[in-house]
């Protein structure tokens, strides 16, 4: 590679995860292409690449140490931009409800489990 350049290999899970949020995905690809965190595990992009070596398969250390590496980051990138909720399971914004959610209330309500009931932090 004559001039090769860093990315942050995990942010591509991050695009796919947070679809239709424009303002994430605009974030998350601003920073693949500036990286102004500290990431562990890079992907290089050239316009060429020559093979000069051909490799054997790595050692369990050192696979289990990128392994290490790629999860730190794919947990950073969660942190920083969390999953985007699915278009259905929120509100539109204008106040109105996706189905979805509506359907999941009718089903606790029939349950019989009433806000607390569900659990998390103040019905733990």
């Amino acid at each position: 590679m004559p001039a090769p350049t860093r990315h942050p290999m995990a942010l591509v899970d991050r695009l796919g995860r947070n679809k239709g949020n424009e303002q994430r995905l605009m974030e998350i690809t601003k920073e693949y292409w500036q990286p102004t965190r500290a990431w562990q595990f890079w992907e290089y992009l050239d316009g060429s690449m020559t093979v000069i070596e051909k490799l054997g398969v790595p050692d369990f250390t050192t696979l289990a140490g990128a392994s290490q590496r790629y999860l730190a980051d794919l947990d950073l990138a969660a942190r920083l931009w969390p999953e985007a909720a699915k278009a259905d399971d929120h509100n539109v914004g204008d106040g109105t409800r996706r189905p979805a959610l509506d359907e999941l209330r009718r089903r606790i309500e029939a349950a019989g489990l009433h806000g607390n009931s569900l659990g998390g932090a103040d019905g733990e």
